[in-house]
């Protein structure tokens, strides 16, 4: 498989596991409460939960959290191989040495359109994010005439607002999955270096 296709397929999919009691005073089985773990974002060097309440049949309200602990540039060999395709010695000392980390927060309020409801079916997510994004210091060494060392860091922050697009089933009593489609959003970064 091709890492860009790759890439996309983790994007795309995150299988999630379920946990606690069916809906109260419905008509429709299902569970109340949805811990979702992310299992493909370690790829990108991420971890992702995600808590879901159902209010009703067609409501639920969602918090996730993710965080990227310090660490270099996910599938670094992949962007110097097949994106830059350049044996610059300076790429390489950026894509070895400089480390990055994140975290966001977003809550979301799922709107289920489809039959079944209850958490299952396609769904329309209207959400904000809160995020940051930190690059750690590090010293970088070029030559021209002579020999230059540069020290680069920086911090953005963003606030996000848009809509997920997104499809849940349930595929036994505690394993789901979670597609989401499409999440275009607008926002606001506010960096410093």
């Amino acid at each position: 498989m091709k890492p860009l296709a790759l890439i996309i397929l983790c994007l795309c999919f995150s299988a999630v596991t379920q946990a606690q009691t069916a809906i109260s005073g419905s008509d429709q089985p299902g569970k109340s409460n949805l811990v979702k773990l992310n299992i493909t974002a370690p790829i990108l060097k991420n971890y992702a939960l995600q808590y879901e309440r159902i209010i009703n049949k067609r409501f639920s309200v969602a918090l996730s959290g993710r965080i990227m602990p310090a660490s270099t540039i996910p599938l670094k060999r992949f962007i110097r191989d097949e994106v830059i395709r350049d044996d610059n010695e300076l790429v390489t000392d950026i894509l070895n040495q400089v480390q990055f980390s994140n975290f966001a927060i977003t809550p979301e309020l799922r709107i289920y359109l489809g039959p079944k409801g209850y958490g299952r079916g396609f769904y329309v997510a209207p959400y904000y994010r809160f995020a940051k994004y930190k690059m750690h210091e590090a010293t970088l060494s070029y030559e021209a005439d002579q020999t230059y060392e540069v020290r680069v860091s920086g911090d953005l922050t963003g606030h996000t607002g848009g809509i997920l697009l997104g499809s849940q089933w349930h595929l036994s009593k505690n394993i789901s999955l979670d597609l989401w489609i499409a999440g275009p959003g607008i926002g606001a970064p506010r960096g410093r270096s």
